[in-house]
């Protein structure tokens, strides 16, 4: 009886260590990230439900799902803060970022990465963009998605940047 207890057990156990490797993806924020935003600069980002988590999404066939085993590192909301945060370094801005849509989409044989966006800005006055990118030329899988967050995220951060200059001309 104690062996078959004891080879139940091993079995389970190493059942269990057959899973697939899980891998996690940080994407990169450029050179600026390591500066800290100073003198009141404030960001909000938000995102919509499925965003909340760390999953990296694809759509093909019409069906919606999260990548299997691979998440990021940070959550969509957490990146995008921190990629923003260090271009407003020394600014009084203040900006919230809505992120309504961020997947992969493979779509007639080929893959892109879309995002979607609502961006308000607050330096002198107000300003309000939406954002809708489509980034082509990326990898498949995972980390091809990765590659669009970084990308997407780069755009809405030169959006944000060119706004601000334009609004310090006023």
């Amino acid at each position: 009886m104690k062996r078959v207890a004891v080879l139940c057990f091993i079995l389970l156990f190493s059942a269990c260590s057959q899973k697939n490797d899980i891998k996690y993806y940080l994407p990169e924020i450029k050179a600026a990230a390591q500066k800290e935003a100073t003198n009141g600069a404030e960001v909000l980002v938000d995102t919509v439900s499925y965003l909340s988590g760390d999953r990296i999404w694809y759509k093909k066939d019409g069906v919606f799902l999260p990548y299997k085993n691979s998440y990021l590192a940070k959550t969509h909301a957490e990146f995008i803060k921190s990629s923003i945060e260090s271009q407003l370094a020394g600014s009084d801005a203040k900006v919230k970022v809505v992120v309504t849509d961020s997947y992969q989409a493979y779509v007639d044989g080929k893959n892109e990465y879309l995002f979607a966006a609502k961006i308000e800005i607050t330096a002198k006055e107000k300003v309000y963009r939406y954002v809708r990118l489509t980034i082509d030329g990326i990898g498949s899988g995972p980390k091809g998605a990765v590659e669009g967050i970084e990308k997407s995220v780069a755009n809405v951060c030169e959006i944000i940047k060119a706004e601000l200059k334009k609004g310090s001309r006023k």
